[in-house]
């Protein structure tokens, strides 16, 4: 995973230069997929950043929580507190 990891933030990086913000929703799925790969190696800390960050930019970019790639955030970062103990 570590090889995933590592690419996955290569993308991230390029995403970034390539749209010139961090506010796009592609740009969101990026860090998506890298906090699940986090979640997967037991990262669950930075698993969590990177998955408020892609919460946060997806409700920007999308200009409301009521699309569902933002509910499947809330539904990934609720799991991956829950592995925290992060419960309540």
């Amino acid at each position: 995973l570590s090889e995933a990891e590592t690419l996955l933030r290569k993308s991230l990086d390029i995403k970034i230069q390539a749209y010139g913000t961090e506010q796009h929703a592609s740009v969101a799925a990026s860090y998506d997929s890298l906090g699940h790969v986090l979640q997967a190696q037991g990262k669950l800390g930075e698993a969590e950043t990177m998955l408020r960050k892609s919460l946060d930019i997806s409700i920007q970019a999308y200009g409301t929580e009521q699309h569902a790639d933002v509910a499947f955030s809330y539904r990934i970062l609720g799991q991956v507190l829950g592995a925290q103990g992060k419960l309540g």
